[in-house]
């Protein structure tokens, strides 16, 4: 009964974990607001983030890193894009 009941806890532990703790979704990402006011913008399959100004609709790759996927100081901004893939 008492090993059940360990594991039970740590089943239950591992759950709590995971829900509180998920990778960042392919549409999220910190911006240093460098290229202005983003509209909509995800993590491509090269681990770049591609992004849009609302004024011109042509997605751009980031190339020089103003978005990152963890926060990286005063100066980045969490942003997150509509979520729906594109093809770029």
């Amino acid at each position: 009964m008492r090993k059940t009941v360990i594991l039970l806890a740590l089943l239950a532990a591992g759950c709590v974990s995971q829900r509180h703790g998920p990778e960042p979704k392919y549409y999220e990402a910190y911006y240093d607001g460098y290229y202005g006011p983003v509209t909509d913008g995800y993590w491509g399959r090269d681990m770049r983030y591609f992004w849009y100004l609302d004024k011109n609709k042509v997605w751009q790759r980031d190339t020089r890193h103003h978005f990152q996927r963890a926060e990286g100081g005063a100066k980045y901004t969490f942003f997150r894009g509509t979520g729906a893939p594109r093809a770029h």
